[in-house]
């Protein structure tokens, strides 16, 4: 049996379209989305990680936690001031990857947002998500493995 080892953390800040007139729109990150540490045996089949927006987070067994995973907490700001959000919808930018190798896929996106601007135009925003392997058999490099997270902010 082979053991594989994997950090996964999404170090970019997420990348942003709108649907109404584009402006600039900063993203203040307080803590990133991180997949957690794991030692991954084989990689035979397709092995989930899921973190959720409370904090809580599960797991395909055949996964070995070395490190817990953590909620992505951010604040979307220079958005128009006390403005209704219709949507928010994310989307895999760029797989989880150090450079070369296999790849982790980043599916199930999951927000919790007031959905509505506050009086200086910031949007706070708790995210969580599943990041998937590949289940190909080929093993997985040590390292850091970064990725982008693309959010359409609907208003």
């Amino acid at each position: 049996m082979h053991f594989f080892f994997m950090r996964l953390l999404v170090l970019a800040g997420l990348f942003l379209a709108f649907a109404a007139p584009a402006h600039a729109v900063t993203v203040n990150t307080t803590q990133a989305i991180n997949f957690g540490t794991w030692f991954i045996p084989g990689n035979a089949g397709a092995y989930s990680v899921t973190i959720n927006t409370d904090g809580s987070s599960s797991n395909s067994p055949q996964l070995v936690r070395v490190r817990s995973p953590q909620k992505g907490i951010y604040v979307l700001g220079d958005l128009p001031i006390n403005t209704v959000i219709n949507s928010l919808d994310f989307s895999q930018g760029q797989a989880l990857t150090t450079g070369g190798g296999e790849v982790f896929t980043m599916t199930s996106f999951q927000s919790d947002s007031p959905l509505v601007t506050d009086g200086v135009g910031d949007l706070p925003l708790v995210l969580g998500a599943t990041v998937e392997t590949s289940g190909n058999g080929s093993g997985y490099g040590r390292g850091v493995f970064t990725g982008q997270i693309n959010v359409e902010i609907n208003y």
